[in-house]
């Protein structure tokens, strides 16, 4: 990790009374935390709750029942 983003850890950790570890583990569980909330897809998929390469193969499976 470069000394810069180093420093700028350390500062934070020391305004927030902590060690530059324990605001490192804080920071990995926040995100771990948002990586499982996250909805798949984005833009007009968002909303489905599908994955939307998932949803193309469905379709494509059901066109080749119908040939």
């Amino acid at each position: 990790m470069p000394q810069e983003d180093l420093g700028r850890l350390a500062a934070v950790a020391k305004r927030q009374g902590i060690s530059r570890s324990e605001l490192i583990r804080r920071a990995l569980h926040r995100f771990a935390q948002a990586q499982q909330t996250q909805t798949v897809g984005f833009g007009v998929w968002h909303e489905r709750g599908v994955d939307g390469l998932d949803y193309q193969e469905s379709l494509r499976n059901e066109w080749e029942r119908h040939r």
